[in-house]
């Protein structure tokens, strides 16, 4: 995957899913939950979803946890690639628990 954007003297800025992968991973990981995959869409050389599965924390409430998850992958992306036609935080971030751990 690559985000680009242009700068002022159109120059491109191109980022790897590998940057993109490790800072969501590094967002995501507290103690109410962690990410176990994480899955870019592309199309056109764009980003245009974002789909998740997360280990939550047992007893914390997993709608809480599925929101915070999708603002912080909403704010790190928006922080990275700046504002990306048609990306829609409701319908381009998918949130799966897939798993409960206990602290």
């Amino acid at each position: 995957m690559r985000g680009q954007q242009h700068d002022a003297q159109q120059s491109q800025v191109w980022l790897s899913s590998r940057i993109l992968r490790a800072a969501l991973r590094q967002e995501l990981t507290n103690l109410r939950a962690m990410p176990d995959r994480l899955d870019f869409t592309i199309e056109e050389r764009q980003l245009t979803h974002v789909s998740v599965e997360i280990v939550a924390t047992y007893g914390d409430d997993l709608r809480e946890v599925g929101a915070e998850t999708r603002q912080r992958i909403d704010g790190t992306i928006t922080k990275l690639l700046g504002p990306l036609p048609g990306w829609n935080p409701t319908t381009s971030i998918r949130v799966h628990i897939c798993d409960i751990r206990t602290v």
